[in-house]
């Protein structure tokens, strides 16, 4: 049951310059960019190859919803500005909302006035984004929004009772043109919530504000994120590209699950295949057995509650899509989340081996390399070898641990492929 809720290298300095331009913020969440400068090669010496770093950067970690800090240092391309975010709640601005299903009344504010006419009450709250130069005394930028800004993110009724810790911010994107935030917007005393990923630019103009769906219980296994090299920006409701129209991940006849980022340019995107049908619960009445959120208050309606129903020929269309930042399919297959409450995607980084390991409960095992996404192997733990003693001088081992999976994984570092697997004790 659940609630319904670019391009050739230049010819003159000019373009060097404004190439590295296009590389991102250094942040705490993200993969730092290695910002590689050299002086010209004498013209009879042949020059040193160039060296690259590995790529062993997890782009499928999980990142913290803690509030971001109040005061912070940030990069803008090649400069540094000092970044602060602020919220205030005032208590004398009250807002009213009556709503259709979503709360209910039960969230009416403890009132005899708000609760008798079935209202919600919250209270004005402001976020305001203030950009200085590094030392912090020049402004660039002052932006102040407020609740009614984030009515097209969540449920009115949600929005109006949300209180909203300070946004998060995720980095810089050099492409679009703009520092990227996260924004968490909660009910008080519920585990309802939902998220939203703000752009604004360096003018401090809001580009966008998109749906990030739900952020507790029932939430997707996704974070908004902006790539390593600041082309895109997911945010769990769409990918965002310069110059190209919002590449939407939510799709008819199925629920988004997971959408995490494989490398700079590649995203795993994974479905449940099916649609919600309506299911009608018991009438709440005043007096009934269990509290209610507001002592007095009368639930005349229940929410609308709904079951999730698949067919039998959506059963067997595939769930998993490996794809392009442009929405290209690279490569589609059946992968199952697990999780009992919302989603989790099953999943370790096997970092010498440069490669993604997916489980699934019901018994198999995907590796994704992260260089070459498309070229997946799907494993059936039946047919894995178990493990025995030695651990071979080129495995590694690492856990992974779900609701009805405890496993351990010895992968091969140079033929990721090659896999042994060992039960762990515990669990229901």
């Amino acid at each position: 049951m659940r609630l319904l809720p670019g391009a050739l290298l230049g010819l003159s300095t000019f373009l060097l310059l404004s190439a590295c331009e296009t590389r991102r913020n250094v942040h705490s969440a993200e993969q730092p960019a290695a910002a590689i400068s050299a002086a010209l090669p004498d013209s009879t010496v042949a020059p040193k190859p160039a060296t690259v770093p590995p790529d062993t950067a997890d782009l499928t970690r999980r990142y913290s919803r803690a509030p971001g800090p109040i005061d912070s240092l940030i990069r803008l391309g090649t400069r540094h500005y000092r970044l602060a975010v602020r919220v205030e709640t005032d208590s004398t601005r009250p807002i009213d909302f009556e709503p259709s299903e979503s709360l209910g009344p039960g969230f009416a504010a403890p009132s005899d006035t708000a609760w008798q006419a079935h209202r919600v009450r919250g209270y004005q709250e402001t976020y305001t984004f203030t950009l200085r130069d590094s030392v912090g005394k020049a402004l660039v930028f002052r932006r102040k929004l407020r609740k009614p800004d984030f009515y097209s993110v969540g449920p009115r009724d949600a929005v109006t009772v949300m209180n909203m810790p300070r946004p998060s911010y995720l980095g810089y994107s050099a492409a679009l043109g703009s520092l990227v935030f996260v924004c968490y917007l909660n009910v008080p005393n519920t585990d309802l919530g939902w998220r939203a990923t703000l752009l604004l630019d360096r003018q401090g103009r809001v580009r966008r504000l998109s749906p990030s769906g739900p952020a507790y219980s029932s939430a997707a296994d996704c974070d908004p994120q902006v790539s390593p090299s600041g082309r895109a920006v997911l945010t769990c409701s769409e990918v965002l590209r310069a110059g190209h129209p919002p590449l939407k991940l939510n799709k008819s006849h199925a629920e988004l699950q997971a959408a995490r980022f494989l490398n700079d340019t590649t995203l795993l995107v994974v479905y449940a295949n099916g649609d919600y049908k309506a299911s009608q619960e018991p009438v709440v009445e005043s007096g009934s057995e269990g509290p209610l959120p507001v002592p007095g208050a009368v639930v005349t309606a229940p929410p609308a509650r709904y079951d999730f129903v698949t067919t039998p020929a959506q059963r067997r269309l595939p769930t998993a899509f490996i794809m392009s930042t442009s929405g290209r399919v690279i490569r589609r297959f059946r992968l199952k989340v697990s999780g009992a409450m919302g989603s989790d995607l099953l999943r370790v980084w096997a970092r010498a081996a440069r490669a993604y390991v997916f489980v699934e409960d019901e018994g198999k095992l995907v590796v994704v390399p992260k260089a070459r996404p498309g070229n997946i192997t799907e494993l059936k733990l039946k047919q894995l070898p178990r493990f025995r003693p030695p651990q071979h001088p080129r495995e590694q081992r690492y856990q992974i641990l779900g609701d009805f999976t405890r496993l351990a994984v010895y992968i091969d570092t140079l033929q990721p492929r090659n896999i042994r697997i060992q039960q762990l004790p515990g669990g229901e």
